[in-house]
């Protein structure tokens, strides 16, 4: 699971300085152009979400493994029927074997939605404090400097859009992976293999 914390945490970026916007001045006028990507290549953004996608989809056959060597009496067909029941879990598997076996996957994948990435992008984030007073605010000052205000904060976050095999979107890429963390940390509390605990 750290490693999943680690991929996780490289996807996220609280220095927004890294994705400065371009400022455009011309006879026409002025304008600033803003895609936070920064410095980032393709390779580079495919890469950091693949490894999101890849370490959590590499808990089936280590969580199969554990059940195998633990003789705790727990089948691991359990490990296929937890990743069938849960869709974001389901969906990060299917993403995971496209990056190893082409696309699209035999009879949809587990998802049975054959779902697939596109619109890879870095995007920020704003996130207000709980309660009634949280606010956020974020803006660019005409020299290009970026400012946030308010209670809460502004991260970079990598994610891309998750299709299914007709085009309807599934959802976002980063919610997804969060949601199938949650659900395999669940699931595996559930089966011993750790206690429940703060990461």
């Amino acid at each position: 699971m750290q490693r999943i914390y680690a991929a996780l945490d490289a996807v996220i970026d609280n220095d927004i300085n890294k994705a400065l916007p371009v400022l455009i001045s011309s006879t026409q006028g002025r304008g600033v152009f803003q895609d936070f990507r920064g410095s980032l290549s393709d390779a580079e953004l495919e890469n950091l979400a693949h490894s999101v996608i890849h370490n959590i989809a590499n808990l089936r056959d280590h969580t199969r493994s554990w059940i195998v060597k633990s003789a705790k009496g727990v089948n691991k067909q359990q490990v296929d029927e937890f990743l069938k029941a849960n869709e974001s879990v389901a969906v990060i598997q299917d993403l995971s074997n496209n990056d190893k076996h082409g696309y699209p996957p035999r009879n949809g994948g587990f998802s049975g939605k054959a779902p697939r990435l596109t619109n890879l992008r870095r995007v920020m984030r704003l996130t207000t404090r709980a309660g009634p007073e949280g606010s956020v605010a974020f803006s660019i000052a005409p020299s290009g400097e970026q400012r946030v205000a308010g209670t809460g904060s502004a991260n970079l976050i990598v994610t891309a859009d998750v299709l299914n095999s007709d085009g309807t979107s599934i959802g976002d890429l980063y919610t997804i992976q969060l949601k199938a963390i949650e659900a395999w940390e669940q699931f595996l509390r559930e089966l011993g293999v750790f206690s429940c605990g703060e990461r």
